[in-house]
């Protein structure tokens, strides 16, 4: 059986190919998912800030169960897992940081 020049070209392109493809495939839905990640943390941290200027949440952090029990927000998930994000998560006023509790 030959392998003929045709077939060494058509593999090779194929190689090409998938070393160019694959990583930009990878790097794509990574890039996404961060901006996934960072689009709900805004989300959560503008809610938390407009219950502390509307003088509601007073402390240093706020959870999630108190922005949902002063309906400030709506049920939060994982964009990626599409679990919901643990009650007990909150924000922290003095970082702006929304830190998820497992």
């Amino acid at each position: 059986m030959r392998i003929t020049a045709i077939k060494i070209y058509k593999i090779f392109f194929i190689i090409l190919l998938a070393i160019i493809i694959i990583p930009s495939v990878i790097y794509v839905i990574n890039d996404h998912n961060e901006k996934l990640i960072i689009v709900m943390d805004k989300k959560v941290v503008e809610a938390a800030l407009k219950c502390k200027y509307e003088k509601k949440c007073e402390e240093d952090s706020v959870t999630l169960k108190n922005l949902y029990e002063l309906n400030y927000l709506e049920k939060v998930y994982d964009p990626i897992s599409k679990e919901l994000i643990n009650e007990n998560s909150y924000v922290d006023y003095n970082t702006n940081e929304f830190k998820i509790v497992k």
